[in-house]
């Protein structure tokens, strides 16, 4: 995969992570002492949370609940608590301090996270997921779109760039034509479209792709502020095929 690169007075910030806890402390640290990483734990897999990171050496809670500082070798990043509710779509919180519950519908979900101060993104909005074992996720169907095209009304932002979305098997995992469908999605409803790398287990994928904010006084809100505006440049890059078979099926 490519290296990431540096933009002068710009910070990478990469909303939607779940790497693994399985790594050593060091590799951790390092990785977050870069950019801003939104952890999304999850119910199933041994995924990194943001308390995790706060026991972690080197890191500073900022806001509580809500933001902290990551130091290592220095340099200096910044971690956030996300939440990803799956109603069959998937809606990110982001901004919210009090773990949120589940719930099956996508509107309700996006109302509990505007009542608790959050913004709203719905993630990878033509890809949902299947419960196969294998084949993970698969593209919307006709009676989905509308449901997609009905959540915009109500979201502050979509991802319209997902690094997951590769091409891996023709007619079964040819994934790219999603981000493109996403990206359109994004100008119809006059968003400006987030990426993110939707980093599984690997910490090498995360801020594969992202945003680039401005990287003055950091902080929670003047995240959630260049988001709401469309603030913000997307950094596009996919993960390699071995990471990708790695971060879904062998890690």
């Amino acid at each position: 995969m490519k290296q990431t690169p540096e933009i002068k007075g710009k910070i990478l910030v990469d909303l939607h992570c779940h790497p693994s806890k399985n790594h050593s402390v060091d590799e951790i640290v390092k990785k977050l002492s870069e950019g801003i990483t939104g952890l999304i734990p999850s119910s199933y897999g041994d995924f990194l949370s943001y308390e995790d990171v706060l026991n972690l050496p080197g890191t500073k809670e900022l806001e509580k609940g809500l933001f902290a500082e990551v130091y290592y070798g220095g340099k200096k990043g910044y971690v956030l608590p996300c939440q990803e509710i799956n109603t069959g779509f998937h809606v990110q919180a982001v901004g919210c301090k009090k773990m949120l519950p589940k719930v099956n519908d996508a509107r309700e979900a996006i109302e509990i996270i505007h009542k608790e101060g959050g913004l709203a993104v719905l993630n990878h909005p033509y890809v949902v997921p299947t419960d196969r074992r294998i084949i993970r996720y698969r593209l919307v169907n006709d009676a989905e779109l509308k449901a997609v095209e009905d959540l915009c009304a109500m979201v502050d932002e979509i991802e319209a760039f997902n690094a997951q979305n590769i091409n891996l098997l023709p007619s079964v995992a040819w994934m790219k034509i999603a981000n493109q469908q996403a990206t359109a999605l994004a100008t119809k409803h006059n968003f400006h479209g987030i990426a993110s790398s939707d980093a599984h287990r690997l910490i090498s994928q995360v801020r594969t792709a992202g945003i680039w904010v401005s990287s003055d006084y950091p902080c929670i809100d003047s995240l959630m502020r260049s988001i709401l505006k469309g603030d913000f440049a997307r950094h596009q890059d996919y993960v390699s095929i071995p990471s990708f078979l790695k971060g879904m099926f062998f890690s």
